[in-house]
Formats: structure tokens, sequence, C-alpha cells
């Protein structure tokens, strides 16, 4: 199974790639293919390509419990790319021959904190659908039913929830309303 963190960190590889041939577009109204791909353009994507990614991933950016609070995120997201800023203006001053053209950074950094934002507030909003809930039956109503109730994790989907399926005839130590049935019933 694809962890949903490695298809974030692939969708925001994507969009920063993306971000950077638009804000070329956007600096000079026209794609070289030239100087995107020859003149050390490929080295330079990758450059900025690892240092954006590698700085949202120190920046917790791909942990899905904090997109709840979305005001954190948007921080978390302005903050990483002044730091990216720093490290790549950095990176293109020890190395000049990685430098971007005059103002496409600036103008990537700024496309891609905004995709960033979007794409985690899609996930917030879309990932609390009914289909994507958490849905866990326990067989068992007793003590270590309950045991295993508290181990599923907590999310704030309000779809998602714990059943149970009472293995005995004696009396639960779970709530009641949460036992969907008996195990003799289960065809």
């Amino acid at each position: 199974m694809i962890r949903p963190s490695f298809l974030l960190q692939l969708s925001d590889t994507f969009l920063a790639v993306l971000c950077l041939i638009l804000a070329h577009y956007l600096r000079y109204g026209r794609l070289s293919s030239e100087t995107l791909i020859f003149e050390g353009g490929i080295f330079k994507l990758t450059a900025y390509v690892v240092v954006v990614v590698t700085i949202s991933y120190l920046f917790n950016l791909y942990e899905f419990q904090q997109f709840n609070q979305l005001w954190k995120v948007a921080a978390k997201v302005v903050l990483a790319m002044v730091v990216s800023l720093l490290a790549l203006s950095a990176l293109f001053y020890i190395i000049p021959g990685l430098g971007f053209w005059r103002g496409v950074l600036l103008i990537s950094l700024i496309l891609f904190a905004l995709s960033q934002m979007l794409i985690r507030w899609m996930i917030c909003k879309f990932s609390r659908a009914s289909c994507f809930a958490n849905r866990v039956l326990i067989v068992g109503a007793g003590h270590l039913a309950q045991k295993i109730a508290g181990i599923v994790p907590v999310d704030q989907n309000m779809y998602s929830y714990t059943r149970f399926v009472a293995c005995t005839d004696k009396e639960p130590v779970v709530d009641p309303d949460l036992i969907v049935g008996h195990i003799n019933n289960i065809d």
C-alpha cells in the first residue's frame, strides 16, 4: 500500500515543476525549451524541487493529522517558502550556474505556496466524506474489545466509527448502542 504522505510528496513535486514552468511563462510571456531543458535546466529544476520538497517535509507539511487547523498549515507553508527562498538564494550564490532567471524564483515560490495551501484545504474538506471514513468492526464486546477500541485512532471524520459484534450472551462492557449484532446472526 502506498502511504498517503508519499502521494502528497509526489503531488508537491509535480506542483513544484508546474509552478516553476508557469512562473517562467508569467515572467517572460513565453516558454523557451532551450532555456528550460538545455543550459543546465534539468539541474536547476532538480535543485529547486529537492530543496522545496525537503523543506516542506521538515516543516511537517505532510502530516495529515495537522490539516484540521488550516491556519497553522498556512503559517507553516509561508514559513517553509521563506526558508526555501533563503536556502535557494544561498545555493544559487554558492553555485551561480544553478541560479534561476530574474524574478522566476519568487514567483514560483508564491505559486507553489498557494498550490500547497489549496491542496491541503481540498484534502481537509474532502477527506471527511463517507467514502474515506475508517470503519472498524471488533468481534467481541468485553474488556479486550474496549481496549482495542481505545487503540483505534480517533480522527475528525464524522462518518468514522467503531462497532462491535457480541460473541457471548454476557452483559457487554462496551456501549450497547455500538453493538451491531450477535456473532451467531452473521451469515
